[in-house]
């Protein structure tokens, strides 16, 4: 399939995207220490500053640990929904997801929330429990107070119109406000094809890494069974459903390799192709079939 970057109908991305900019800040809970780190440098007679020895503040404890890694599920769920459009954060969403999409970001907003409060209540509890954990590098001036921890969390989103022209109303001369309207549309049909460049490699990586975990090999002929996670399949299954909205430009390639690997997976889970070596051939040549077909 060709990468090359193709002129886009910008009204109709205006009409049927829209732009999403969430931005999630949590705290980390970790602190440089600076005593063990000049001790470090000390017993290791360092010429220099070596390093930085940085501190769990909350080591042995889950609470924290369990917010920040609840903030990664959300940021790695908000990239698979949307498309790349800008530096800043702000991500392409497809109307046709906008009311799944805000669901389940309200539901997200919600388990965290829940999850910052817990965590806050037993606040005086973990730093207690901490002093048990590290010894001689427990310091209580290294914990703020509750109020201003609370204040280093934030969830915040907002929906965002896609613009359609650059709206230049200066005092520069026409000609160079054409120019700055050339440029801008020129700008937005790269973000276009940009985010079309994504939505290709998803599925070009999706068929590649299914092709290499189908194929049998002579350990799997003495085993009889080919191992890979259940989540070969799903991710299949689910790249297929979400591709019904990220194809953005109606792209009739992307479209085509969209129904034959939907045909290919839908039916299908991952215990059946473990366990049967004709059908992860059948399910592999299908997907063979779309990788040479569309020259990825």
């Amino acid at each position: 399939m060709s990468n090359q970057n193709q002129a886009v109908d910008i009204v109709s991305i205006s009409s049927s995207s829209m732009l999403v900019d969430l931005s999630i800040r949590s705290w980390t809970g970790t602190k440089i220490d600076r005593d063990t780190t000049q001790m470090v440098d000390t017993v290791n007679a360092t010429t220099t500053n070596a390093g930085k020895y940085q501190k769990n503040l909350f080591a042995g404890t889950k609470d924290l640990h369990d917010i920040n890694k609840f903030d990664s599920r959300i940021r790695a769920w908000n990239i698979s929904q949307t498309l790349p459009w800008s530096d800043k954060g702000q991500r392409l969403l497809p109307s046709s997801k906008f009311f799944e999409y805000k669901q389940a970001l309200s539901n997200f907003e919600t388990m965290r929330k829940d999850m910052i409060e817990k965590f806050l209540e037993r606040y005086d509890i973990l730093i207690d429990e901490a002093e048990q954990t590290l010894g001689g590098l427990f310091k209580r001036d290294d914990y703020p107070d509750k109020a201003q921890v609370a204040k280093q969390f934030e969830f915040k989103y907002s929906f965002l119109p896609v613009p359609v022209a650059g709206d230049f109303r200066v005092d520069i001369g026409n000609d160079a406000v054409t120019e700055l309207h050339t440029q801008f549309n020129a700008s937005v049909n790269d973000r276009v094809n940009n985010a079309m460049a994504d939505v290709t490699w998803r599925l070009e990586d999706c068929l590649k890494r299914m092709s290499e975990r189908l194929a049998d090999n002579e350990t799997d002929a003495i085993s009889k069974k080919k191992i890979f996670r259940d989540t070969l399949v799903t991710n299949a299954q689910e790249l297929c459903e979400d591709l019904k909205h990220l194809n953005i430009t109606n792209n009739a390639q992307i479209e085509e390799a969209r129904k034959q690997l939907s045909k290919a997976v839908m039916d299908i889970d991952a215990e059946t192709l473990r366990d049967s070596s004709h059908a992860r051939q059948e399910v592999k040549a299908e997907v063979d079939d779309i990788l040479s077909k569309f020259n990825w």
